[in-house]
């Protein structure tokens, strides 16, 4: 589970680097919001194990930015 909490990390960094380097932040936004759910779902499953309620937290905050990528792909 680390590896791909790492390798979604790496994304999210290299989406926010090309924003930044592009300054194109509206057409990168959803991709990124979605890595970043994404690796809030990896987080929450790893952190579920070892402590339930940070496992929680973890989902909730995941619901709420995929709902935001949701939104920002409109």
């Amino acid at each position: 589970m680390k590896i791909v909490i790492i390798i979604l990390g790496i994304i999210v960094l290299a989406f926010s680097a090309y924003g930044l380097l592009t300054g194109n932040t509206a057409g990168i936004l959803p991709f990124m919001l979605l890595a970043v759910g994404l690796l809030f779902i990896a987080a929450g499953i790893s952190e579920f194990r070892k402590r339930k309620v940070d496992g929680l937290i973890n989902f909730v905050l995941a619901a709420f930015i995929l709902v935001a990528a949701v939104y920002a792909f409109q």
